[in-house]
């Protein structure tokens, strides 16, 4: 039963309650109402007129008796009335207040599924057009080498140009395929984080030796200042490639002849591990769209094709491994790309890997 219906069953009560007031009245006045003019001649009649007005008198007294024990129930019926179409209408707006924060939890929830699905809509057009043009593409350039070389079109010079060129490219496409097989495991979350101690010199160094034709060709100076001892704590293959990404991104935006150097110093219990170029730089602008982790990229400064993938797979590994992640960097006078990694320490023996 709504409210409404409640308020007007309560007014009907009270009109009925006040009309058989009214008649009770008027009978007790139709009951005093004794012709007192008559003459007395006796004394009973005397007494007669005395008893009648004790009798008025308590007529009176139970009417104002009556009167006040009807405004008693009047205001009685009215606060309980009040009271209950109050606790009726807390009752309604706490309903209300908890149907909307439903309504607005499952509005929220909506529109965070809405986003999920847009970037992982976003994920598939990204990976879709990697395959398709940059690993494609340097497919397509073997095929074509390869005819070259099987009709003998090429001479000794042109064979030993071409084929340092596919090797470079075979070293490209491999590093892309090994980003992207990484990622999508990542994106299908079956990534789990092996923590494990090691050094990190060796790593610097192993990866710097695959980029030793793209070195030599540049005619780049590489310097490495990172001390032996120097051991952390983290998943060692997403350490890998981190270091990995990070070279190859400041040897494709370093001019001839120009100086790469990585660094490694300690920090608070963590590595600060930095790789600084003197290369092309960036603005502000570029920075804020590499750190949003949506695969930016640009072509390097021998118009070397990028997927942005490298970067965006680097902040998220170091992210998972509790490290951080920054850019130093000016237009025209080179960058730095900095990051941190827990350092090891005799209590983590103790921690098992997630």
């Amino acid at each position: 039963m709504t409210i409404k219906k409640y308020t007007i069953l309560i007014f009907i009560f009270l009109i009925s309650f006040f009309n058989v007031w009214n008649v009770k009245n008027s009978k007790l006045f139709a009951e005093i109402s004794i012709p007192r003019n008559q003459p007395v001649v006796t004394i009973l009649d005397s007494l007669h007129l005395e008893n009648q007005d004790l009798k008025l008198q308590n007529l009176n007294k139970e009417l104002k008796i009556e009167s006040r024990n009807f405004l008693i129930y009047t205001i009685l019926i009215f606060s309980l009335t009040a009271l209950f179409l109050s606790f009726r209408l807390y009752k309604s707006g706490k309903k209300a207040k908890i149907n909307n924060k439903i309504l607005k939890e499952q509005n929220e929830e909506i529109i965070k599924q809405k986003k999920e699905l847009e970037d992982l809509n976003n994920l598939k057009n990204k990976f879709f057009s990697i395959i398709s043009h940059d690993v494609r593409g340097p497919l397509l350039s073997l095929k074509g080498t390869l005819n070259l070389l099987d009709d003998n079109l090429l001479n000794e010079q042109e064979s030993k140009i071409l084929i340092a060129e596919l090797k470079y490219q075979f070293n490209s496409t491999s590093n892309l395929l090994d980003n992207l097989l990484v990622w999508s495991r990542s994106q299908m979350r079956e990534e789990k984080i092996q923590k494990t101690a090691f050094y990190i010199l060796p790593i610097i160094e192993d990866n710097i030796a695959l980029e030793r034709n793209n070195i030599i060709k540049k005619d780049l100076y590489i310097k490495i200042d990172v001390q032996e001892d120097f051991k952390l704590f983290a998943d060692k293959e997403m350490t890998k490639i981190i270091i990995r990404n990070l070279i190859n991104n400041a040897l494709k935006f370093t001019q001839n002849k120009g100086k790469i150097e990585v660094l490694c110093a300690k920090n608070d219990g963590f590595a600060e591990i930095s790789i600084t170029d003197t290369g092309i730089g960036l603005t502000e602008k570029e920075i804020k769209e590499i750190l949003k982790c949506n695969f930016y990229t640009t072509k390097g400064l021998n118009e070397e094709k990028g997927t942005g993938l490298g970067l965006s797979l680097s902040q998220e590994f170091i992210k998972k491994n509790n490290g951080d992640f920054k850019i130093k960097s000016k237009k025209g006078e080179g960058s730095t790309f900095l990051f941190t990694l827990p350092l090891f320490k005799e209590i983590h023996v103790k921690e098992a890997s997630y």
